[in-house]
Parts: structure tokens; sequence; C-alpha cells
């Protein structure tokens, strides 16, 4: 199940509690966009960790397994030290950048040498 909106962040452990649930994956930018802006003016990093540790506390008290994004080292850490199982160490737009840039880049060496 994703948990992406304030509402979920509610009634998370009561989702978390849903038999045949597996897993929950908390999505903070979907949080974000559906939230009043005016909670992350003074540290967003702060809101996003606590609604991280909600997830988590929720998943660990019904035995399921959380996923969450942990772009960059900083994030991977925080994840694993939340008891996170599943770490995506990228987003879409990452992977299809880095993609991108990988084939253009061998395309281009691949032209060099001919």
């Amino acid at each position: 199940m994703q948990i992406e909106s304030p509402e979920a962040l509610d009634n998370v452990d009561e989702i978390a509690a849903v038999e045949g649930v597996d897993g929950l994956h908390y999505g903070p930018a979907d949080v974000q966009l559906r939230r009043d802006p005016a909670i992350y003016e003074r540290d967003p990093d702060a809101v996003e960790l606590q609604d991280m540790e909600t997830v988590a506390e929720a998943c660990k008290a019904h035995g399921k397994f959380m996923v969450a994004g942990g772009i960059g080292a900083e994030k991977v850490r925080l994840c694993a030290s939340l008891g996170i199982q599943m770490i995506l160490a990228t987003g879409e737009y990452l992977f299809i950048m880095h993609g991108s840039q990988h084939a253009y880049e061998e395309a281009r060496s691949a032209l060099r040498s001919k």
C-alpha cells in the first residue's frame, strides 16, 4: 500500500493492520504535494523524518515491510537506520537522466572510434 497523503499518514497504523497488506511504501513528494506548504517552511527534513518514523513504527508494530526513497548516501543511511527494508536508491527521473547520459556517451564513443 502506498502512503501518499496526509490522510494516509493519519491512518497508517490502521492501514498496516489490514490482513493481506505486506508492506507500506512511503511517498514523501506525494504527501508534500497534498499538504499545506507552510509545514515545510522551517525544517522540511524534520517533517519528512517524522513521517518516515510514523510509517516505520506502524510497519514494525504489524510485522510489515517498508519501502522508501533513499536518494543519496545520507538518505540511504537514514532509511537503513529506521529499519526500512527496501530502499529505492534512485527515482525514475534520475534513472532516465543517467541512462540517457550513458547511452549518449556510448554512442559518441562508438562514433569517435569509427
